[in-house]
């Protein structure tokens, strides 16, 4: 599924959905700490007291236009409980696993009184916020917790060139002068199952930060329509408030429930599928088939969830061209109580013509990639879609008699 929003495409480098590939062979993604690749997500970090998160992808991402989009989800301690823990998403001029040393680290820990992962990260040359002091990029920070350490849940992004550290502990960053602050909703509430983030980094060098969230309160009693090959609607389903599912005028036609991290289980006619809730559509994650179905509420005319800015940079923020870039997560889960914040999906989308993004060669001196793309092109016109369609439909009507389309 090589094709990404717009114009772009997809980094499989860079990108994952639901958790990380079985087979990757450490060459990818550097995991440390508590953080953890699940069989339904990653956990960066858990429920548990005095826990981190560190997760950074190994590999160069070469484009000068660019966009990261990631799902993540969790809990917060009850409201009683002291709340001092922080999530931030670095991109990062510099590559921070090649200063990673994580049996030097543990070595370092296991000889601490405390056992104490932030002191093994120190004598590494780490801050406690998991990042070198002169970081060099946009820095995105979530806390459970505003300027005046009231519970209200807040956002914060800042650009540093690394002439200045970034503050530590990372909760200072909301007093920075760099900062932009934003308070708002980013882990699971009474109405939200998850919040998307997203980045948009421009050939100018500027910068977009927006985020979005996926409510539960208009599920139950919605209308959705649904299009087996993504695009030609074929029929429409109700989510009953008693969570069965009526597909047009049947009743209890199947059933549904909410996955965690924004994830939608349905059962029609016999037939499971579990959608990934993006906005006011919902796209097909499994069965894992050639064609994605995607589920539109209301229809596909109806206009999209929309993305809500938390912060822009302007041109030139970045160094023009835009230089090579690293991505990754950090978190700390709170000192007496821990909170649990999973990532459900992350996708990285390039939106150059002129390079691949992953490694960096020109496509217009690479016949190979020509004949990737020209391949990716033949696989999505109207015939091999159709083809498609068609072994969806045989695999659809396998499992039951009566025909979704």
């Amino acid at each position: 599924h090589l094709r990404g929003p717009g114009d772009s495409w997809v980094l499989p480098s860079h990108s994952f959905e639901r958790t990380l590939p079985w087979h990757d062979d450490d060459d990818t993604w550097l995991l440390s700490a508590a953080t953890m690749a699940m069989q339904d997500r990653v956990l960066l970090m858990p429920a548990v007291a005095d826990r981190h998160a560190f997760l950074w992808n190994k590999h160069v991402l070469k484009s000068t236009d660019f966009e990261i989009v990631f799902t993540v989800s969790g809990s917060l301690p009850h409201r009683s409980t002291q709340q001092d823990g922080s999530l931030a998403f670095w991109l990062s001029l510099d590559d921070c696993t090649k200063q990673f040393d994580e049996k030097v680290l543990m070595e370092k820990v296991l000889r601490d009184r405390n056992n104490d992962w932030r002191v093994g990260m120190k004598e590494l040359g780490y801050s406690e916020n998991g990042y070198r002091s002169d970081f060099k990029g946009v820095a995105v920070v979530f806390l459970p917790f505003d300027q005046d350490r009231k519970l209200r849940q807040t956002i914060t992004a800042l650009y540093s060139d690394g002439s200045k550290s970034i503050p530590t502990p990372l909760e200072d960053v909301l007093k920075d002068a760099r900062s932009t602050v934003v308070t708002g909703n980013w882990l699971m509430s009474e109405n939200t199952a998850s919040t998307q983030a997203r980045w948009k980094v421009h050939a100018d060098g500027s910068i977009v930060v927006s985020k979005r969230q996926t409510g539960t309160a208009h599920l139950p009693g919605a209308v959705w329509s649904w299009a087996p090959d993504g695009h030609v609607v074929k029929g429409t389903f109700v989510l009953q408030p008693d969570n069965t599912l009526s597909w047009k005028d049947h009743p209890n036609s199947g059933r549904w429930n909410l996955l965690p991290g924004g994830k939608l289980n349905i059962t029609l006619f016999e037939a499971n599928f579990v959608l990934r809730i993006e906005g006011n559509r919902a796209v097909q994650e499994l069965p894992d088939f050639p064609v994605r179905a995607i589920a539109y509420l209301g229809g596909k005319e109806v206009e999209d969830e929309p993305w809500h800015k938390l912060a822009s940079f302007p041109a030139k923020t970045l160094p023009v061209p835009v230089p090579n870039m690293f991505y990754g997560f950090t978190g700390y889960s709170g000192t007496k109580a821990g909170m649990e914040v999973n990532l459900n999906y992350l996708g990285a989308f390039n939106h150059d013509p002129h390079v691949v993004g992953e490694d960096g060669f020109s496509i217009a001196q690479s016949q190979e990639w020509k004949k990737a793309l020209a391949e990716e092109a033949r696989f999505i016109d109207r015939v091999s879609q159709r083809e498609a369609v068609e072994r969806y439909d045989i695999q659809v009507r396998h499992v039951s008699r009566s025909c979704l389309t």
